[in-house]
């Protein structure tokens, strides 16, 4: 019942999963949880507690997104009359998309049940269940790109958004600089400057949110008047 291509799906969704953080994992209801309301359907027999036993055991059947996907695609699954028992078919199908994701298998058909394995049996005489996992692995994969393209690109509009208002700030700033350098060399000793000095210290500590090397904007501003440029920061104490 394993499938080895399940490794190439396993190998794409860890990478979604470990690009998670943790608020993003773990933070909802186990799958078959949501699936019993969902479908109003419990799993046969003692197969609820080995299902949330896999689902401890594999971190990959705990990521919000994959448990998205999964409930939805079993859900829709269902609709489909198989001809057998409901409670087999949710763990057929349950335990198909488990081997998906991890190549490891919920129903090995060793429950002692042999009703339950004829049934699984005979819809495996037509690929039912590889079909189903094709279906699944297929599925998840695409639903995971669009979300890695859809926070790729929330990712490079706030990149935008913070470039965009980094230069704002840096022009903002050189003119605040500029203004305040200018009353500066008109009078160095003019007792008015020390109004400045509140603004400039807002200046200095915005100029390091943003990363802005305020020291080289003043000394452009300044020139060669080197000496004029140390009272400056001297008068305005500025490191």
């Amino acid at each position: 019942m394993k499938n080895n291509k399940s490794y190439l799906l396993i190998a794409a969704v860890l990478a979604f999963i470990f690009a998670l953080t943790p608020t993003q994992m773990l933070a909802q209801e186990n799958l078959v949880d949501r699936l019993n309301k969902a479908l109003n359907l419990k799993l046969p027999d003692n197969y609820y507690a080995e299902a949330r036993k896999f689902i401890e055991k594999y971190k990959i059947c705990q990521s919000k997104n994959v448990i998205d996907y999964t409930e939805k695609f079993i859900v829709e699954q269902m609709k489909e009359d198989m001809g057998i028992n409901k409670q087999d078919q949710y763990l057929f199908l349950l335990s198909e998309c488990f081997t998906e994701l991890t190549n490891d298998y919920l129903y090995y058909g060793g429950d002692g049940n042999d009703k339950r394995y004829d049934d699984y049996l005979s819809l495996n005489e037509d690929n039912k269940w590889e079909q189903c996992r094709e279906k699944y692995g297929n599925g998840l994969k695409a639903y995971l790109n669009q979300l890695s393209e859809e926070a790729r690109k929330q990712s490079e509009e706030a990149r935008k958004q913070s470039e965009e208002a980094r230069k704002e700030a840096q022009e903002t700033l050189n003119q605040i600089f500029d203004e305040v350098i200018k009353c500066f060399k008109l009078a160095p000793n003019d007792k008015r400057l020390e109004a400045f000095k509140p603004n400039v210290n807002k200046v200095i500590e915005t100029s390091k949110r943003y990363d802005f090397d305020y020291k080289a904007v003043i000394h452009k501003i300044f020139g060669d008047e080197t000496e004029l440029e140390k009272e400056f920061l001297k008068y305005f104490e500025i490191e």
